[in-house]
């Protein structure tokens, strides 16, 4: 009769146990799954907000396509004969909305990047502009067939030997900068701000 006790005792602590080991594998499952959606919610926000992250390279591509239309801007009016704010405008409305557009978004690294871009950019579109005079004027004034590529692949150095007048050229690309830096100023003050709400 004891014999008979601790076999049902045994059978049933036996029982027991495999009830156990076999529930355990479903309640990690659960466990698992009911965790899942939490951790794909998280994941598909990138900063908490609900807003994309910044994408910067693909932003500064988009700055420096943007930028172009600034440089059009520049050598065109230079060909005018005029240095105007609206150059100035030109290339930061396009550096910077392009850089946003293409970034999905605009932080102060963002503008950061605009700002070089912009230095960089205009310096470019002041060389051209003044290579173009060089060519103009040799042809016209001195009957010396010069192409664009001579003047502009070695435009420091005719600078450096008075071929082109250091003092007009300087003086030219800072009122470039200034009207430059007069036009953005209010875009990129905006672009600021608007980072700030």
């Amino acid at each position: 009769m004891p014999s008979d006790e601790k076999n049902a005792t045994s059978g049933q602590s036996g029982a027991a146990e495999t009830a156990t080991s076999q529930a355990q594998p479903e309640l990690k499952m659960k466990t698992f799954t009911a965790a899942q959606p939490a951790t794909a919610g998280a994941s598909s926000v990138a900063d908490g907000k609900g807003k994309p992250k910044e994408n910067v390279l693909l932003g500064t591509v988009g700055a420096v396509l943007g930028s172009l239309v600034g440089v059009a801007a520049i050598i065109l009016l230079d060909r005018l004969g005029f240095v105007a704010a609206i150059s100035g405008v030109v290339m930061a409305a396009g550096t910077i909305l392009l850089y946003e557009k293409f970034a999905k978004g605009l932080s102060g690294k963002g503008i950061a990047i605009c700002i070089v871009v912009m230095i960089l950019m205009t310096l470019l579109a002041e060389n051209i502009a003044v290579s173009i005079s060089v060519v103009q004027e040799a042809a016209e004034d001195y009957g010396v067939t010069l192409t664009f590529g001579e003047v502009f692949g070695n435009l420091y150095e005719l600078i450096a030997e008075d071929v082109i007048d250091g003092g007009v050229y300087a003086g030219s690309l800072a009122l470039v900068y200034l009207f430059n830096a007069l036009g953005a100023f209010g875009i990129i003050k905006s672009s600021f701000d608007k980072r700030k709400k």
